[in-house]
């Protein structure tokens, strides 16, 4: 009996600390930023826009990543060795001179057959038995394949200068990349004939007068013609004798001014003498 009360005196305070309490949801009105709380996890790119250009970049990063390495490793299997084969005496060879020599497998027995490096080409570092090409320019954005010889990255292409340089999709050289993958180039330059890059353009805003346009806006004079000191479009004719009493109108041709005509007495004189 004292067991039974004992257990009840200490059931009732549990009973009335805990009092069961009935919950029902509140509708909450909250304002968050769903572009900023939307997770990988649910999938919500539409939710978050920027997460779907940040997978695409990724996977650009990723594809041009590998398709580096399979240019890597496909240019470095057909890659020229640069080894070569010499003869050289075989006493140079052996340890000791003085005892017995081995005959040699060159074209005599005094001669021995070894391999040395082509010319343009050196020792690996890491391993003797290879053979690395020289390129005198490093090779930036490039693999150097054979003596001063690079091959470019995918997604690079050679220059005029024989440089490694963007091209589409990653750039576009003096221009901007096109979704078809062609460049638009900027003002005063034109598409190289893949269309990878642009290339300084043979364009003048204006005619050029007594020349031809060899670049954006440069001309170039014909013979007997100088360049204009103040008006890039215009070539002067030039008198290399100059034209005393009169105006060089043409390649060492002058006209003489009023009163004034041409000194007869030198055969092909340009000079102009008084009327008498």
């Amino acid at each position: 009996m004292k067991v039974l009360c004992i257990v009840i005196c200490l059931a009732i305070p549990m009973v009335l600390c805990h009092p069961q309490v009935k919950t029902h949801q509140v509708p909450v009105n909250l304002t968050l930023n769903t572009t900023i709380f939307a997770t990988p996890a649910n999938n919500n790119t539409h939710l978050y826009p920027s997460l779907r250009n940040l997978t695409d970049i990724t996977d650009s990063w990723r594809n041009a990543a590998n398709r580096t390495q399979m240019f890597l490793n496909k240019t470095r299997q057909e890659m020229s060795r640069g080894i070569c084969y010499e003869e050289v005496p075989t006493v140079t060879l052996v340890a000791n001179p003085r005892g017995n020599i081995p005959a040699g497998n060159g074209s005599n027995p005094s001669l021995s057959r070894i391999q040395i490096c082509c010319t343009g080409y050196e020792r690996n570092p890491h391993n003797f038995r290879l053979c690395d090409p020289i390129c005198h320019r490093s090779c930036e954005n490039g693999l150097c394949v054979a003596p001063d010889t690079c091959a470019c990255y995918p997604d690079y292409g050679v220059d005029l200068d024989g440089k490694c340089i963007p091209v589409c999709p990653i750039g576009c050289s003096n221009g901007e990349c096109q979704p078809n993958g062609r460049c638009k180039c900027n003002k005063g330059f034109v598409p190289d004939p893949t269309d990878k890059f642009c290339i300084e353009g043979v364009q003048c805003d204006s005619a050029c007068l007594n020349g031809y346009c060899t670049g954006y806006n440069k001309c170039t004079c014909h013979a007997g013609y100088l360049p204009h000191p103040t008006n890039g479009y215009m070539c002067m004719p030039h008198c290399p004798a100059g034209c005393p009493n009169g105006v060089c109108s043409g390649p060492n041709f002058c006209i003489c001014n009023a009163g004034f005509i041409k000194d007869r007495s030198t055969k092909g004189s340009q000079a102009c003498v008084r009327r008498l």
